[in-house]
């Protein structure tokens, strides 16, 4: 997986399908090298072949974060063709599957919000802050709820954890010194 890794990072995704594909026809159904494969395919925008490799790195998929980087990946497959509603579809499934996946709720409430369920992705980030936050969740959140809710008081502290977790962020240090931080 290796020489894989460097024609990627060389911007060469037809050579890493082709020795991941080697690599798959040695090892098959290893969630972990289909998931790899179907990153490059989309890289060389092959993205039915994407599609279909990590369908199938779902399926084989033994482990929790095995699946939820899988529904992840295929999520952004789907998006990148324009096929949204699928790409929310299998974050829906990806959820239901493995309800505890922060990650997999935060992509849900991206998701939501593009497809402009303001609503639904307030909810779907509530639940990714609540089971693990991070900078990104929590302050999506709060602008979510600031602007969509008008309910300043938890956008302040949502901004605040969020700058607790990245005190790297300008934009939020920003929004507190300006809406009561």
């Amino acid at each position: 997986m290796a020489r894989a890794d460097v024609a990627l990072a060389r911007g060469d995704a037809a050579r890493a399908v082709t020795v991941l594909q080697s690599a798959d026809a040695a090892f098959p159904a290893d969630s972990g090298l289909l998931r790899k494969l179907g990153q490059a395919q989309a890289a060389a925008r092959s993205f039915a072949d994407a599609e279909a490799t990590l369908r199938k790195a779902i399926a084989a998929a033994r482990m929790s974060d095995e699946t939820e980087g899988a529904y992840g990946d295929l999520s952004i497959v789907l998006a990148r063709q324009g096929r949204d509603r699928e790409a929310l579809e299998a974050l829906e499934t990806g959820v239901s599957r493995l309800p505890s996946s922060s990650a997999l709720w935060g992509m849900l409430g991206a998701a939501r919000g593009r497809q402009d369920d303001l609503d639904g992705a307030i909810a779907a980030y509530e639940r990714s802050v609540e089971l693990r936050p991070t900078a990104l969740a929590s302050k999506t959140l709060a602008a979510l709820l600031f602007e969509e809710r008008k309910d300043r008081i938890r956008a302040v502290a949502l901004w605040k954890q969020s700058l607790d977790l990245d005190p790297t962020q300008a934009d939020v240090r920003s929004f507190l010194k300006r809406y009561g931080g």
